[in-house]
This record gives C-alpha cells, structure tokens and sequence, in this order.
C-alpha cells in the first residue's frame, strides 16, 4: 500500500494495545510519507506527545489503566498551555463504540471516529484533511465553529462532529 507523500513532514502517535492494530495504523500512515510513533498505551502516548512536536493522534477508546478519552483530555489538556493543536480520532470496535457515547468522545477532544477494521485509505485521507482543516483554521481562513463535515471523508457510523460543532448539554 503506497498513498504518495501526502503526509510527508508530519508526526502521528498512534496508540492501541493491540499489537496487530498499532501495525496497520503504523503501515498505513508511514506508507503515506508520516513520521509514525507507537505507544502500547495510553502513558506512553501521552509522553510522545509532551516529548515531540505531534500533529495527530489516531488512538483505540478501549485500553487497560487509561482509556482514549481520559488520553484526549489530558492532551488538550496539555496543549493548552502552549496554544499547539492535534488532531485526534479515536477508533473503536463495536462493543467499544456502544460503551462510548460519541458526544463524550467530542467533548474530550476527538475530532473523528472511526470503527475498526480500519481502512487504509480512510484513515489516510481523514488524518490528511483533518490536517489541513487544522491549519486552515489556526491561520484564520477557515471558522472552527460550524465547519461542515470533512470534506471527500465519508461519513463514518456514529462519527463525533468536527470539533467546534454544536454538541448536546
């Protein structure tokens, strides 16, 4: 699997604890030109991120000691202090899925959700575009605040809103 370099440049931590999972994640952004970090949980992620300049976190919701919500939090959490911004997408099993409820996963800082068994190509252009969606909108040319869906992503069963989209209370 080969998707050229459309994520030449960036660092993406991706964070399961199993192992299989962490090797597809690992394969299909590294394939895409991403330097790819590896974290068996959700410690460990979390002091890649403090360690490196990390564009996006791509995390399993379900792991043992701290789950991926408690990761976003503490990531968001940690960003803001130094005004930085990650993109993050949580992916999950089905019986993950109905423990979590997405407005949950929205609020800790999932930007995207995505069921598992992952798509390659999926995962590629959704951590591509949320990128550039970012960075569009940390310069000011694109409002966070009801973004449409990302764009050329199709919509992924029981996906979070873009962040920044209204949420329930």
């Amino acid at each position: 699997m080969s998707f050229g370099d459309v994520l030449a440049g960036r660092t993406i931590v991706v964070v399961d604890d199993h192992e299989g999972m962490r090797e597809l994640l690992y394969d299909a952004l590294s394939s895409a030109g991403a330097r790819v970090l590896r974290a068996t949980n959700a410690f460990d992620a979390l002091a890649m991120v403090r360690e490196n300049a990390v564009d996006a976190l791509v995390s399993d919701l379900r792991m043992p000691a701290m789950n991926g919500l408690d990761l976003a939090r503490a990531i968001r959490e940690l960003r803001a202090t130094d005004k930085s911004s990650i993109v993050a997408i949580a992916v999950s099993g089905d019986d993950s899925w109905k423990f979590v409820d997405p407005n949950r996963a929205a609020v800790a800082g999932f930007d995207y959700h995505m069921m598992k068994p992952v798509e390659p190509e999926l995962l590629v252009s959704t951590v591509h575009e949320l990128i550039r969606r970012r960075a569009r909108s940390a310069s000011g040319t694109l409002p966070r605040v009801g973004a449409p869906p990302v764009h050329g992503v199709p919509p992924v069963h029981g996906a979070p809103p873009v962040r920044g989209a209204r949420r329930k209370r």
